[in-house]
């Protein structure tokens, strides 16, 4: 975040890609409706020595992607928290004005705290009472999953009672991950576009 280097060459790079055309449609990213937001990372975190480089670093770039594009939102792209000092640099990130929306993402299989119906409804809670009244902006859950519980069947009801709960907290969106059609590999999350066995996952999310 502070070597001159890297920050130049992140900048060039983020650059180039605002500033692309579709080679196939002809659009402007810039000026592309099928796009959403801008994302600066995947899953950023790091010690809270660095939580102020890492804001000034935010600023400067989603400064920049705006002078070439004013039409989409922007997102630092943060893990989120667990611990208390993380929750703090959370909200001061979010807080900035070149932040469009707060973003998280959780994998309850994975995460203690909100393991359970209980845990994870306590989770959803705090990230969108946090973004709706202390921070004052949407909160989008950038990533979330369940891979296991009871196959398709289960897959789907922990999706659905963890979508229930962010849309009757106010929450204002979360993005599944990941739909992919059958591979010579196999990830945990996937949501299989073409394995009838998936049809009951995809029609929870789809009545979503």
């Amino acid at each position: 975040y502070t070597d001159p280097r890297c920050r130049k060459w992140f900048l060039e790079h983020t650059m180039r890609i605002v500033g692309r055309t579709n080679t196939v449609t002809g659009v402007p990213y810039a000026e592309d409706p099928t796009i959403m937001a801008w994302e600066l990372q995947n899953e950023m975190e790091g010690t809270p020595e660095a939580a102020a480089a890492r804001r000034g670093w935010f600023a400067e770039v989603a400064r920049r992607i705006r002078q070439v594009d004013s039409n989409h939102l922007v997102v630092p792209g943060l893990l989120g928290y667990r611990l208390q000092d993380e929750r703090l640099a959370w909200i001061e990130m979010c807080k900035l004005p070149g932040v469009s929306y707060c973003d998280q993402h959780v994998y309850p299989d994975e995460h203690l705290r909100s393991r359970g119906l209980r845990n994870m409804n306590r989770y959803v809670d705090d990230r969108v009472q946090l973004a709706h009244h202390v921070v004052g902006k949407p909160v989008v859950f950038g990533e979330f999953g369940f891979a296991g519980h009871g196959g398709a069947y289960g897959r789907a009801r922990w999706h659905r009672r963890f979508l229930q709960r962010l849309f009757f907290d106010g929450g204002n969106g979360a993005l599944v991950w990941i739909y992919q059609p059958t591979l010579s590999w196999r990830r945990r999350y996937g949501i299989l576009v073409d394995d009838a066995r998936h049809v009951p996952l995809r029609r929870a999310l789809a009545s979503a």
